[in-house]
């Protein structure tokens, strides 16, 4: 891909990142303000907590998480020694903090009472594997 291709995926993927952030915040204050959107939000909360965030996943997501976070900060180390390009150091940053916050937040007992718990874990996802992405369309 040409240089020129490889920048417009790049802003493109950045700013789906920022809509999904930005969509996250907005659901969350509509959460306490619309009896529709809270109602959605706690059904959806029952059921992905029934189904996709029980006891015996959570490890198991913490651990491809964790092995995730390890991949990134050897390839992290690599590309220091290879290449020192310093936005995609800043994209293998962003990476390991996604890394971090999942952890977090499949840890915490606190998030868990947050109506947008589910989607906040998520939504943190998303954005990890479109930076993971973003990093190998830049390398």
């Amino acid at each position: 891909m040409s240089k020129t291709v490889k920048k417009i995926f790049y802003c493109i993927f950045t700013f789906v990142q920022i809509a999904m952030i930005v969509g996250l915040k907005v659901v969350h204050d509509l959460s306490s303000k619309k009896a529709g959107v809270n109602h959605h939000l706690r059904f959806y909360k029952s059921k992905y907590n029934n189904e996709i965030f029980t006891t015996s996943n959570i490890p198991i997501f913490k651990l491809i998480i964790g092995i995730v976070m390890i991949l990134l900060l050897i390839a992290l180390v690599y590309y220091i020694f290879k290449k020192k390009k310093t936005h995609i150091l800043f994209d293998f940053i962003i990476s390991i903090l996604c890394c971090i916050l999942i952890i977090w937040m499949l840890t915490s007992t606190t998030l868990v009472s947050i109506l947008v718990y589910p989607f906040m874990v998520l939504v943190t996802v998303l954005v990890l594997v479109i930076e993971i992405i973003k990093i190998f369309i830049i390398i």
